[in-house]
């Protein structure tokens, strides 16, 4: 393909709407190639960079194990650098989440080469093991599973996995990537569970619509458990009323805690800075009232 044109392919996923989806031509891994190439990638499907700004944007690249980017195993760290230097141009926090299940984070990160990126470029890399509970009854296999609590925490998350081979999915993508939100060995667990090939990507295919809330199944909510426990709902989310620290006293990051009910639109405020609670008071109290009728009723499944 000429690197001056792009093709544009559109794909179905499962809702029946469409994905806009950019392949463009990148001959080595030099760092201006790369950032050029993921800039107009990115534009071409439609993502304003300005998305970025005032965000906590983790990263998540592919680091199956200890493994030197020429094994082609990893996620290359040139790519990662591109990547977190766009967030860091257009005023995001790029933030590493990986947790690889056959090396430690501090083993992969030395031998694929991350570790003078993240020192440069003053990344942090996430604790991967406080975990959060995610429940999605409209999955066909993973109804609930355990993900690290960093992707919660995230206004946005950049997959960046490694086009590779794998002895089940047969290749390894950006779906199989976001195996990665699932902590260390606790992936062993997933993978006992799921030895058939089929039913293996099944349960893939189940992480990224339960994380987006999305189903073809006609469930319009999703329930996420946390110090609160917080109701999404199309463009919506409700967190409900708790006592406790608004920040962590070790990272300054937000813990959702607050006296008052919490209302944001993340499709106009993803990093959910605008309480809509006083502008919105009849969507505060529908929501509020539909949280309170699924923790009566002890499930989430309509």
């Amino acid at each position: 393909m000429n690197t001056r044109y792009y093709e544009k392919y559109r794909i179905q996923d499962e809702d029946r709407s469409m994905t806009d989806v950019a392949l463009l031509q990148c001959r080595g891994y030099d760092l201006e190639t790369l950032r050029e190439k993921m800039a107009e990638g990115l534009g071409l499907t439609g993502f304003p960079l300005e998305t970025f700004r005032g965000a906590r944007v983790v990263v998540k690249p592919n680091l199956l194990s200890a493994s030197q980017p020429q094994s082609a195993v990893v996620t290359h760290p040139q790519f990662f650098q591109a990547a977190c230097e766009i967030v860091l141009d257009h005023g995001g926090r790029p933030i590493l989440a990986e947790s690889p299940a056959v090396a430690s984070l501090r083993s992969a990160l030395r031998a694929a080469g991350y570790v003078p990126v993240l020192k440069r470029l003053g990344i942090e890399a996430a604790d991967m093991s406080a975990v959060r509970k995610l429940s999605w009854p409209g999955a066909r296999v993973m109804k609930h599973f355990e993900i690290a609590q960093a992707f919660f925490d995230a206004d946005v998350i950049l997959n960046l996995p490694k086009f590779k081979t794998h002895n089940l999915t047969y290749i390894t993508a950006a779906t199989k990537n976001l195996f990665g939100v699932i902590p260390g060995v606790t992936k062993m667990g997933y993978h006992a569970k799921l030895r058939d090939a089929m039913d293996f990507s099944r349960g893939l295919i189940d992480i990224l619509p339960a994380l987006l809330g999305k189903s073809k199944t006609g469930r319009n909510h999703l329930i996420e458990h946390s110090r609160a426990l917080a109701l999404r709902q199309g463009p919506w989310k409700y967190i409900e009323p708790s006592q406790g620290p608004k920040l962590s006293p070790y990272t300054r990051t937000e813990l959702g805690h607050d006296p008052e009910p919490q209302l944001y639109n993340l499709k106009d405020d993803l990093a959910e800075q605008k309480n809509l609670k006083s502008a919105e008071p009849a969507k505060t109290q529908q929501l509020g009232k539909r949280l309170n009728e699924i923790r009566d009723a002890g499930r989430s499944r309509p």
